[in-house]
């Protein structure tokens, strides 16, 4: 027999809404009779707990706390004193005895019950301090839910009775059961109506999905719908896999075709973007060196200053300002290889701590002068990666640390091993980069705070070779902010076969050119 689908969804949220609704309504006929009476049991308990903290606070209960309470909680209240007879209220005087208000008259209460319940029970009563038990009057028959509990107050001892009519409790538990059934069928036939709108509502967008594609025969359709059902999903994809089967080989050829035009027009526009941004920021950066050097270059010739102390200030500036522009020239090249793919990773096995080290030893004379101590904690792990990019990129980190490393402070090299990763992190004391510029650092020619970063704030290029080098490897890398500093991360894949020699990677090392900073 089939069945729509309108008729599918219906039915199932029609069975789930029956089965809760006489859950509910089942669960409270069963249970909640006794979750009631636990609940007064508890009530019970709760209010002799503060019975006992105002009399031993105030010294004694009076008749009107006694009906204060009464008239609050809807339960009856009794004292007696340690000789069983009943109390309308009871104080300790200033000098220790007690006045007691002893009532003549129990109405249709018979204290032997509560006398006697206490002797039986007394050793509970003395564990627990008090005692919950249903107990039936001996004149009317009527039922209470009654607890008796002890008092100690000033050497003597009083006891205080609490009960609820038990009649009342069963009245309220019918009333309950009335409630919930009403409600849960209300409720059941509300849902029932909601459920059917909801289905129908939710289909009526796939059928007319259905009837728009039953149009669409000449359109493109790749995707093949494999349901089996016979309703209207099952007839939608009937529909579309036609429209596929029709245009499958067309439109398989034409996205060949767009896809390689998308990537021609896409790799034009990149070399282009950086054709522009390459002599924009190139101009940029040389602009101040070449000013510096023209201006002490004119000094000279014009003699404006004959001391030797002088024109050696003059010809060092002018060789600092040259090899600075011979930096960037040379660092733009590489970039400039790297983004267009001319350079590919010569991807090897070397062992990468011992490989830092040698590196580290290249910066150490250039640390001792400005006074920044160096630590690598860089465990034994044999990676792959290309040397002399992976001694680039460690350069350009170190000396990127170094730049935004005050004097007395510290760099530390440090590893860190995940799954079939190893995370090289370089961490520099000084001031973290702010949070909307962490995303900028790697854009070329990019420099964050001028004063910090040399001169004239470095290249701007460094972290944009990492970041090339890094994609290049297919492996990624990353930047931390921390209270007292700021930790750069690169990662490597890493080589679980023999551990080999390393003499020859660490010489590679050893041939990188010195660090420029």
């Amino acid at each position: 027999m089939k069945f729509s689908i309108q008729t599918k969804l219906f039915l199932t949220v029609g069975f789930i809404i029956i089965f809760f609704t006489l859950f509910l309504i089942t669960a409270h006929i069963l249970f909640y009779g006794k979750y009631s009476l636990a609940q007064n049991k508890n009530t019970l308990a709760d209010s002799y707990h503060t019975i006992c903290s105002e009399v031993i606070e105030n010294n004694g209960y009076l008749s009107a706390n006694i009906q204060e309470f009464e008239s609050a909680s809807g339960m009856q209240i009794m004292f007696l004193n340690s000789n069983f007879d009943m109390l309308s209220g009871f104080v300790v005087e200033s000098d220790g005895s007690i006045r007691q208000k002893i009532t003549e008259s129990m109405e249709s209460d018979d204290t032997s019950l509560y006398e006697q319940e206490i002797k039986t029970h007394s050793r509970k009563i003395a564990q627990d301090s008090y005692l919950i038990y249903t107990q039936r009057n001996a004149n009317s028959q009527d039922r209470f839910l009654t607890l008796l509990g002890q008092i100690p107050l000033s050497g003597d001892m009083f006891y205080v009775v609490l009960r609820i009519s038990v009649p009342s409790i069963e009245a309220n538990i019918n009333y309950s059961r009335f409630f919930i059934v009403i409600t849960g069928l209300i409720t059941l036939i509300l849902s029932m109506i909601v459920a059917y709108l909801i289905s129908r509502h939710w289909v009526k967008p796939i059928l007319e999905i259905n009837e728009i594609t039953k149009g669409m025969a000449n359109l493109n359709f790749t995707n093949k719908f494999s349901g089996k059902t016979t309703d209207e999903i099952g007839e939608l994809g009937g529909n579309i896999n036609i429209l596929s089967e029709q245009l499958e080989q067309s439109i398989v050829e034409l996205k060949k075709t767009n896809a390689k035009l998308e990537e021609e027009i896409k790799k034009e526009r990149q070399i282009d973007e950086m054709r522009q941004n390459l002599i924009a920021n190139v101009s940029h950066d040389l602009k101040t060196p070449i000013a510096i050097i023209q201006g002490y270059a004119e000094g000279l010739k014009e003699n404006i200053s004959e001391s030797p102390e002088d024109r050696e200030f003059y010809t060092s500036v002018i060789i600092e300002e040259a090899d600075r522009m011979n930096k960037l020239v040379r660092q733009i090249l590489s970039l400039s290889e790297l983004e267009l793919g001319k350079i590919k990773p010569e991807i090897e096995s070397f062992e990468i701590s011992s490989y830092i080290d040698v590196i580290i030893n290249k910066f150490s004379l250039m640390f001792k002068e400005k006074g920044i101590s160096i630590e690598s904690h860089v465990k034994e792990c044999m990676i792959f990666a290309d040397s002399n990019m992976l001694g680039q990129v460690l350069v350009n980190l170190i000396t990127n640390a170094a730049d935004h490393t005050k004097s007395g402070g510290k760099i530390i090299i440090d590893s860190e091993q995940r799954e079939k990763k190893v995370h090289i992190n370089v961490f520099n004391e000084g001031d973290p980069i702010p949070e909307d510029e962490l995303d900028k650092i790697w854009l070329s020619f990019y420099k964050r705070n001028k004063a910090r970063s040399g001169k004239y704030g470095g290249t701007g290029i460094g972290l944009t070779i990492v970041k090339t080098i890094m994609d290049a490897h297919n492996n990624r890398c990353g930047v931390i902010n921390h209270d007292d500093g700021v930790s750069f991360w690169v990662e490597f894949d890493i080589d679980d076969s023999e551990y080999e020699s390393t003499r020859e990677i660490n010489m590679a090392a050893d041939q990188l050119p010195p660090p420029e900073m």
